[in-house]
């Protein structure tokens, strides 16, 4: 078996469309994995994950089975992180493991065997003690969006979606405001998820923004930031209208404003908006292609007149909240293949080990490469950091995915012990709730 296709078995492994095993019996025994083709499984199977050996036999599976689970790969997630497969006679070993813990809700009725299930829910390490502290879970998401800011949905319906969606953990985090907070919170205790505040701050320099979850919204200097953001968005706006009339595309400002659909607050404007607005005045066919137009560098106009990257860590560490930065990979845009080495400099400057008002990445995302992943989780290591979790959720084409991404939940306990005390515990049980089985699934 060739290496592409063993990373593409490995994968499919990983993800909910693992046909071959509605018609197999699954055992775990000290940490192998068995697989026989004689009883069957009648219901969805759901994934954790650990950060070791086992082995999953696979002498009972036929070539068309192991056909089917490669043909249906394709649909597997791209954040499974880097996997090293060694293989042998009927049994593949992976190393390390970022592969298969299975719990299944219900094993063929010819066994009856409930118990079986129950083990499914954990893996053994070659010692048969249960490993907890790498399994993968999707249970938060610290990185969304509504319409408070550029997203297409209430706060309300976002946090619906992630109750559907089992997000456990969920922040709102507008660009520049925390208007949504209220409204999400009271939805969210209805539902059962903890609705954490937060907000993803604009820094004058290269294209970085701040993810700040746990900062409070009433907080003076959080307020007076996003009036002082607001009136640079606007400002920007009116400049990147200009310039489109420039280029015969004659937008007015209302028609931006009309795009700004989140009521009884200052609009908080941005390219999005006038994306939106190219489209419903017919200048593009859909957002896309209005920031590709957008994106043209007769139309480019930078954002002034906004904190520095300083001034918003200490915006946010001052109104309590932890510092991460979001989406590293974005400094591409501004130092193309130099950008990891201007994230380490801000690291440098900024971490546990500078001036300490950084407390980490967003580590784990659904469009990140695996040498995005690995290179976060190196520098994390290195320099103390904290990972976070998002996935960038706005409910439009271009992000439509709210969590879903797989985060080693040692991660979210780091998080949980730096958080702000009233969110402490609350955080805790929820990360109790992942590791007493409670099914949250990967997404497609």
């Amino acid at each position: 078996m060739s290496y592409l296709l063993r990373v593409l078995l490995c994968t499919a492994l990983l993800h909910g469309s693992l046909s071959v095993l509605a018609q197999s019996a699954v055992q775990v025994k000290q940490g192998k994995i068995s697989v026989s083709s004689s009883i069957p499984i009648q219901t969805r199977v759901v994934y954790h994950a650990a950060d070791l050996p086992f082995k999953l036999d696979l002498s009972g599976i036929s070539v068309s089975q192991r056909r089917e689970i490669l043909s249906n790969a394709h649909r597997a997630m791209k954040n499974v992180g880097p996997i090293r497969i060694v293989v042998k006679p009927g049994r593949i070993t992976f190393l390390p493991i970022k592969i298969l813990q299975s719990a299944v809700d219900k094993i063929g009725t010819s066994n009856g065997d409930q118990k079986k299930s129950e083990k499914l829910g954990h893996l053994y390490d070659g010692k048969g003690r249960r490993v907890y502290e790498s399994r993968l879970v999707t249970i938060a998401d610290f990185h969304t969006h509504s319409l408070a800011s550029d997203g297409t949905q209430m706060p309300t319906e976002v946090v619906a979606k992630a109750h559907q969606d089992s997000v456990g953990i969920l922040s709102l985090s507008e660009h520049d405001n925390v208007y949504s907070y209220g409204e999400a919170a009271a939805e969210a205790e209805k539902l059962g998820v903890l609705q954490i505040p937060g907000a993803e701050l604009s820094a004058e320099q290269d294209h970085i923004h701040v993810l700040g979850p746990f900062v409070d919204p009433n907080h003076p200097d959080v307020v007076a930031n996003t009036e002082r953001v607001r009136v640079a968005r606007e400002v920007r706006v009116r400049k990147i209208l200009e310039k489109l009339k420039q280029g015969n595309i004659h937008l007015d400002f209302e028609d931006v404003l009309a795009e700004y659909k989140y009521p009884n607050v200052l609009p908080i404007l941005g390219r999005s908006h006038v994306a939106d607005a190219l489209v419903t005045n017919g200048y593009a066919q859909n957002k896309e292609k209005g920031f590709a137009i957008l994106r043209k560098p007769e139309f480019a106009v930078p954002m002034e007149g906004i904190p520095t990257l300083e001034e918003v860590l200490k915006i946010i560490k001052s109104a309590g909240g932890l510092t991460f930065i979001a989406h590293p990979n974005y400094l591409e845009k501004a130092f193309g293949g130099r950008w990891t080495t201007e994230l380490e400099r801000y690291i440098q400057e900024f971490g546990p080990k500078g001036k300490a008002l950084l407390d980490g990445l967003e580590g784990f995302r659904r469009n990140y490469k695996q040498g995005h992943r690995k290179h976060y989780q190196e520098m994390a290591k290195l320099y103390e950091l904290l990972l976070s979790v998002g996935s960038d959720f706005h409910g439009d084409m271009m992000h439509p995915y709210i969590g879903g991404v797989a985060i080693p939940i040692r991660y979210l306990r780091e998080i949980a012990e730096r958080a702000p005390g009233p969110w402490r515990e609350p955080m805790r049980d929820k990360l109790r709730e992942a590791l007493r089985g409670k099914p949250f699934y990967l997404l497609p």
